[in-house]
């Protein structure tokens, strides 16, 4: 038996963000099973909640919306299960501009991982799995993981940001089928640099405790107490600005979280005690394709799903994981074989 004769599945998906698990979770419900693997010990991937001393943050998306009936399908079934809860209709903005009330800004009622963790139970995800190379075989890719594991996957679907997906392909395969992939290089991404902070009192910020910031470093800041998500201690979340993250981009994610908490302290009523630092790289889609799941047709499938497809945010990308759960039951029979 060769190395590559063990572990044949016949969908694999890599990362166990909200597009990964929505497809995996969707073809399960549709009687096809599926491994996910995932390079990180959590899973959710932006939508992360991460401990510093006491204190409990979402670092990485902070609520989310819905606009399209099948993500409020999705989200109806997260509140069912207790994982998601409405947060709030609007966000005040510090720099004399006042946002209206609007529509229900949802959120994780234990941080933003929660209804990640519900979308999971039951499915087969394999953590700190970091997937080093795919390469297209005769009618399966080959997977290659970090520690020498190796899978085939008789359908294989990407949903890491779409410049970390395409770093997967093997350079043979990237120049057989450059032409189909090209459509993938018009999406780009925008940083985001985050500082977590604690607190030794009250913050002092308004309600529903969040707010935008017009000036300067900051764009968002946001009690993590006052959502309901860090009972232990006062857990302040500082996003950059997108300008200020371009120009910093490549610098140490400690160091400028130091200076969005130097630039907060100001805005907070009670001192920072403690900082942690935090670099998405590919934190939002500043360009996307209008459609739910990118196809390469080849001598096995390969699809590309995540939020740089069915529109940006958490939304874009379940509607994108439904995309290509969809499209992948359309060629594969509940026994395993492509139809």
């Amino acid at each position: 038996m060769g190395a590559w004769d063990v572990d044949l599945h016949e969908i694999v998906i890599v990362g166990a963000g909200i597009a990964g698990l929505t497809a995996a979770r969707t073809l399960q419900d549709m009687g096809f099973s599926s491994v996910v693997l995932e390079k990180s010990k959590g899973i959710g991937g932006r939508c992360a909640t991460r401990r510093l001393g006491e204190g409990t943050f979402d670092h990485g998306s902070q609520f989310f919306t819905v606009r399209e009936p099948a993500f409020q399908e999705l989200v109806d079934g997260w509140m069912l299960k207790g994982a998601v809860k409405e947060w709030t209709r609007g966000f005040p903005v510090i720099g004399d501009v006042t946002e209206l009330a609007g529509h229900p800004r949802y959120c994780g009622v234990d941080g933003m991982t929660s209804m990640a963790r519900a979308m999971a139970e039951g499915l087969d995800i394999r953590r700190e799995h970091r997937v080093k190379r795919v390469s297209e075989a005769r009618a399966c890719w080959q997977i290659e993981v970090e520690g020498g594991i190796k899978l085939r996957a008789g359908v294989l679907v990407l949903t890491a940001p779409v410049p970390q997906a395409l770093r997967l392909i093997n350079d043979e395969n990237t120049w057989r089928i450059g032409a189909a992939l090209s459509p993938l290089l018009v999406i780009h991404y925008s940083p985001c640099f985050t500082a977590m902070v604690l607190l030794d009192g009250p913050s002092g910020l308004p309600g529903p405790g969040a707010a935008r910031v017009e000036e300067g470093p900051i764009s968002w800041i946001a009690d993590n107490q006052r959502k309901g998500i860090s009972p232990g201690a006062v857990a302040v979340t500082i996003h950059a600005s997108r300008r200020f993250s371009e120009e910093h981009l490549d610098e140490d994610p400690q160091e400028i979280a130091r200076i969005l908490a130097e630039a907060a302290q100001p805005l907070l009523q009670s001192r920072i005690t403690e900082c942690r630092g935090h670099r998405w790289r590919y934190s939002v889609p500043s360009s996307i394709l209008p459609v739910g799941c990118f196809e390469v047709d080849g001598r096995a499938p390969l699809y590309f799903a995540g939020d740089a497809f069915a529109g940006n945010r958490v939304e874009g990308a379940a509607l994108s994981g439904l995309a290509v759960a969809r499209a992948v039951a359309q060629i594969v029979d509940k026994g395993g074989r492509k139809k």
